[in-house]
């Protein structure tokens, strides 16, 4: 993709995003996308985000977990709250 870049603009200066800037859209794409997964399947809602967007299961929940997500349904968060 760099080289893509580099070959289009041919020496040009340019500015690309931050890679939090990235990272956030990552998150709320993650959140949004989780609000609107139905349960079932065999696969937890955040199995299936983790897989969709590269990232660990326990990264996943702690994504979610940052905006007051509800993770009903999950069983590592149940887990989670039982060791508490």
């Amino acid at each position: 993709m760099a080289q893509k870049l580099s070959d289009y603009y041919q020496g040009e200066h340019i500015e690309l995003p931050s890679k939090q800037l990235f990272k956030q859209i990552r998150n709320e794409m993650m959140r949004k996308d989780y609000e609107s997964l139905k349960l079932g399947g065999g696969c937890s809602r955040a199995d299936w985000l983790a897989i969709k967007y590269g990232v660990c299961k326990r990264q996943a929940l702690n994504i979610l977990r940052e905006d007051g997500v509800g993770l009903e349904g999950e069983p590592v968060q149940t887990a989670l709250e039982l060791q508490s």
